[in-house]
């Protein structure tokens, strides 16, 4: 099956809609999401996409402790992975293991220009250097996507 391929590809957003998924007594999210605490994961919620009929397990992580929040979704990332077995429960312990890296990650201090939150993560910015740096033009990476 396709989906196995992806047991351990997680999906992080800094854009979301808070009002996508309603908490377990059916409420809106958002307020829950935007009352995290520092370092503080939602419960983790099955999803299943309108597209493709396939589930996720979808859970949103306050990443930093900041003084200055420009909302209150700031600093607020969505996580994403596909549920292979979907009669099975979430692995929480494995939830928590990709929440704790996802934190670690996000504190580096990024070197160069850019300021994306992307570059702290070193392999992905380091490759994206170099595959730039293999071609003439930027715009062939582009289309590869």
């Amino acid at each position: 099956m396709l989906r196995e391929n992806y047991r351990y590809v997680v999906g992080v957003s800094k854009r979301f809609d808070p009002e996508l998924l309603p908490d377990y007594e059916g409420h809106r999210l958002s307020k829950t999401i935007a009352n995290l605490k520092p370092f503080e994961r939602t419960k983790a919620y099955r999803y299943t996409s309108e597209a493709n009929g396939v589930q996720y397990a979808v859970w949103y992580l306050r990443l930093r402790n900041s003084d200055f929040r420009e909302t209150n979704f700031s600093d607020v990332v969505k996580c994403e992975m596909v549920v292979i077995n979907e009669e099975e429960q979430i692995d929480t312990d494995l939830i928590n293991i990709i929440s704790a890296n996802l934190i670690n990650e996000a504190y580096p201090v990024c070197y160069g220009n850019d300021t994306r939150w992307a570059n702290h993560l070193y392999p992905v910015f380091l490759t994206e250097n170099f595959c730039k740096s293999k071609y003439y033009n930027s715009d062939i990476i582009l289309n590869l996507f």
